[in-house]
């Protein structure tokens, strides 16, 4: 069904294309917005916004049109309307594309995972530029529910590393709210060592486990 809106929307743009043009200068923003996210994979990660991007655009030329080619409806306030429609739309599926479609080429359900350093909950350059982007998207999102689940290697004992990804968890969630996001939204989770990702006799195996994974719910 998903995909059926944004067929509808494509065909729409395509039939009319002999009625209306949307390579005008005025049109401009907005051609670059639906062509940045397409690229981005949105018409598969997030067709249905795709779709209202590429319809609102359709929209803007169609007011364009009538306001070139026919005497006694001048509408530049709808027009402009349906610009920022098409740009506001194209960004929000440029952004949350990133998400899913990196989520649908990850082994597990996290849609992103913040590694650390060496028994260190402390948040590295890596790791502020992946959740400042994230927190982008939850508030262009804000239906978007999440999980942070944090994890430890396995060198020190149960106990410590059962602490020691509470205290990465803590420090996720302490961003994002910081940051914004509304503590409703998140829910944490604690895992220690019981969740290994990767097999550490292997020489990036305990870099890998040492981490925060974040997943929707």
């Amino acid at each position: 069904m998903k995909y059926l809106i944004f067929v509808i929307a494509v065909l729409s743009l395509g039939a009319c294309s002999t009625h209306t043009t949307i390579d005008s200068a005025e049109l401009a923003e907005g051609r670059l917005a639906v062509a940045a996210a397409k690229a981005s994979g949105a018409e598969t990660c997030t067709p249905k916004l795709q779709a209202e991007a590429v319809a609102s655009l359709y929209m803007a030329a169609h007011e364009s049109s009538e306001i070139s080619g026919s005497e006694g409806r001048d509408h530049p306030h709808e027009k402009q309307l349906w610009i920022n429609r098409a740009i506001a739309k194209s960004r929000q599926a440029l952004e949350l594309s990133r998400l899913n479609c990196a989520a649908a080429t990850a082994e597990g359900p996290a849609i992103s995972s913040i590694g650390f350093d060496n028994n260190s909950s402390w948040l590295n350059r890596s790791a502020a530029v992946a959740l400042k982007q994230l927190v982008v998207t939850l508030k262009q999102q804000p239906d978007l529910q999440l999980v942070v689940e944090g994890h430890a290697s396995t060198p020190e004992s149960e106990k410590y590393n059962m602490w020691l990804s509470q205290r990465r968890t803590k420090r996720v969630l302490n961003y994002l709210v910081s940051h914004g996001i509304s503590a409703e939204r998140l829910v944490g989770e604690a895992y220690g060592e019981s969740r290994l990702l990767a097999d550490e006799s292997r020489p990036d195996g305990e870099a890998k486990n040492r981490r925060v994974e974040i997943s929707l719910r």
